[in-house]
């Protein structure tokens, strides 16, 4: 029998071509899906940029910034410095100017924290702010024993309340000569943070002849003030959500959106306490900052560019026209006071007045009333260095004064033959820098911001380009073989 014979296996070239077409049209169409999106977004990457850290610093429950918002993660510290009355005998009454010598700086650790936290349906958020300080022998010149002597504050307080008394100033008199002083010596302890306790402060007929009598039985500086969560007040303000450049604006505080203290503009509460700013803050020429101490707002002007721990930033620094006084409506009384103090005494109900340390940028006049002050840019300017693109604050020097204004009161012999004169009380330092770990934490956004783009162009572009460029040329070599065939 004859073998049989094989037949030549038959190639399917239909199916085989129509496999290699599709691989060839896959690979050009992942090719368009890596390169086109690649092109937009490198087009579009300032937006998108500027999207992500909207998401990432706006305040909600789950954002990075929440954290570092609600416990303050910088090391901050307050510096106060006392002012030490000299010759109160030679000069209450002249012919002396009263001098003055600096006590300190009694150098605190300082912690912000908040408390009661309410998120509210209209993407603001209230709260309330707890400060915390702890003595630093290590860092103070000086100790908390040191007595200082001033003028006597309770005094001035409660003197400043015995206008009108029309009757009764005759008997008013007659306590503060009986149980008042107006020079008083007190350890620093005391007057920062324990408080003293007066004589005038305890007495039941003064207490019902005043009217708006203080409803504390001490008085210092900060007294009841450390640990509380309650001294600021209640603070609502935009959490971002919804609209980023509104991050940290305050609505309300007391849940008022006036402070009560001033009329106007003045009066009402606006721009931010500074712990979180709108992210195009360090775009401006200036800045404004609520102070719940002056129940007010404060102006800082731009000075320069900076850059730390490779950060680059803004600086911004209070100029002379932060207490300039051209706003009238910051002036309670019938005449304003020199440029270069505030007048707050309708906000701590008490005969006070801010100014920059040693009246730094302040008119002339308030120290040639009295001797001892010198005042130094480098030592008492007010500065705030911002990040760029976020508007993180890189470095925070916070330097005011407080004034106690002694004045002579009408038809009480007790404060006659007194000269008006703005009496320094005490300056303080309060200060942050941003460390380099929470820098290290930003230095990825500055190149991301400026190549992320590209990078995503040349990455997922050129993926998308080669897989296309090959698709291509596998569709032209087929077209070239085909001819050849044909041929």
């Amino acid at each position: 029998m004859a073998p049989e014979k094989k037949h030549p296996r038959v190639v399917n070239c239909c199916g085989y071509k129509q496999t290699l077409n599709k691989q060839k049209l896959c690979l050009c169409g992942c090719g368009c899906c890596c390169l086109l999106p690649a092109i937009v977004v490198a087009a579009l990457w300032s937006s998108i940029f500027f999207y992500f850290l909207s998401w990432q610093f706006a305040l909600s429950p789950y954002s990075i910034t929440f954290n570092m918002w609600r416990e303050t993660p910088l090391p901050m510290y307050m510096n106060v410095v006392l002012f030490n009355w000299t010759n109160p005998d030679q000069s209450l009454h002249g012919p002396e100017k009263p001098a003055f010598t600096e006590m300190g700086p009694y150098v605190f650790s300082e912690h912000h924290s908040k408390r009661n936290i309410v998120w509210n349906d209209n993407s603001t958020i209230t709260f309330l702010n707890r400060n915390e300080w702890h003595f630093m022998p290590n860092m103070s010149s000086g100790s908390l024993s040191d007595i200082v002597t001033n003028l006597n504050t309770v005094a001035m307080i409660l003197g400043s309340r015995c206008h009108n008394l029309g009757n009764l100033t005759e008997s008013v008199d007659n306590i503060f000569k009986k149980e008042g002083s107006l020079i008083v010596s007190k350890s620093v302890e005391d007057l920062i943070f324990n408080g003293y306790s007066d004589a005038l402060l305890q007495n039941a007929d003064l207490r019902k002849y005043l009217p708006d009598f203080p409803d504390y039985d001490r008085f210092g500086w900060y007294y009841q003030r450390n640990m509380s969560s309650t001294f600021d007040g209640v603070i609502t303000m935009y959490t971002g959500q919804k609209d980023i450049e509104r991050l940290g604006l305050l609505t309300s505080w007391n849940y008022e959106t006036s402070t009560g203290c001033y009329p106007g503009d003045c009066g009402q509460v606006k721009s931010t306490i500074g712990n979180v700013l709108p992210l195009s803050t360090f775009k401006q020429p200036q800045f404004t900052l609520f102070n719940t101490d002056i129940c007010g707002v404060y102006t800082l002007d731009y000075e320069k560019l900076v850059e730390l721990n490779n950060i680059p930033g803004v600086q911004y620094r209070a100029t002379e026209s932060m207490f300039s006084n051209n706003e009238t409506c910051y002036c309670p009384r019938q005449t304003c006071p020199a440029s270069g103090v505030r007048d707050i005494s309708a906000c701590k109900r008490a005969p006070l007045f801010v100014s920059l340390p040693h009246f730094l940028h302040a008119d002339p006049s308030y120290l040639e009333a009295i001797s001892g002050l010198e005042p130094n840019a480098s030592k008492h300017s007010f500065f705030m260095s911002l990040a760029n693109l976020t508007s993180v604050p890189l470095v925070v020097r916070v330097r005011l004064q407080t004034n106690l204004l002694m004045e002579p009161i009408p038809n009480m012999t007790f404060f006659s033959n007194l000269s008006r004169i703005y009496m320094p009380m005490y300056w303080l330092d309060q200060y942050a820098i941003l460390t380099p770990d929470l820098a290290a934490l930003m230095h990825p956004l500055y190149p991301f911001s400026k190549w992320g783009g590209w990078c995503i162009l040349l990455i997922s572009g050129g993926v998308g380009a080669i897989l296309l460029l090959l698709g291509i040329v596998l569709r032209c070599q087929d077209t070239s073989e085909s001819v050849s065939l044909l041929e």
